[in-house]
Formats: structure tokens, sequence, C-alpha cells
């Protein structure tokens, strides 16, 4: 008789943990559900002006391809700006400014 009671007590124990780990386990899940943020893939472009020290106004190009890596975003901000001004500088070299959208790619 001992050992039935010994044998029922162990099974209702057995029983007992694994539906209270079930219920543990359950909420768990729950609250990672509740915590997930869902980022969007997609970028916006961005505007983006750059300055170019060229040697003479012969130089200089219509477009100019821009490519920069950032480290917030892991990946590459790409774009061909096209040419908006031109600055003569004393010693015959030139400033161009360019500008445009830059998109963002991994």
């Amino acid at each position: 008789m001992k050992r039935r009671s010994i044998v029922t007590i162990c099974i209702l124990l057995v029983m007992c943990f694994s539906v209270f780990s079930n219920v543990a386990l359950a909420s768990e899940i729950q609250n990672i559900k509740d915590d997930s943020i869902i980022e969007p893939n997609i970028m916006l472009p961005r505007d983006k002006t750059v300055v170019v020290t060229y040697g003479s106004v012969e130089e200089v190009e219509d477009t100019y391809y821009y490519r920069e890596y950032s480290e917030n975003d892991e990946g590459w901000w790409t774009g061909t700006l096209n040419l908006t001004n031109i600055q003569v500088l004393s010693d015959k070299r030139c400033r161009a400014t360019y500008e445009g959208k830059i998109y963002f790619s991994y």
C-alpha cells in the first residue's frame, strides 16, 4: 500500500509540473509576441548635396555618382547627383555642387 501511494504522488507531481511549465511557456511566448516590433524594409530616399573640387572647368561632369556606407543602417546609400552650380576659384580650379536623391540598398 505504501508503495502505491508513493507512485501515485509521484505521478501527480509530474502532472502538476508539466501543466505549470506549459502555462509558463505560453505566457513567455505571449510576451515575446507583444514586445516584437516589425520594421519595414523600405527606407525613403534622402536628399544629398556634394561639393567636389576640380583642377579645371573642363573636368566637371554633368552628373556625379555618389556612394556612402552607413554603419547605423548597415547598408549603402547611392545615387546619381546632378550638377547645380560651378564656382571658379582664383587658381583656375573650380568647385562643383551636385544635388539629388540617394537610395538605400543592403
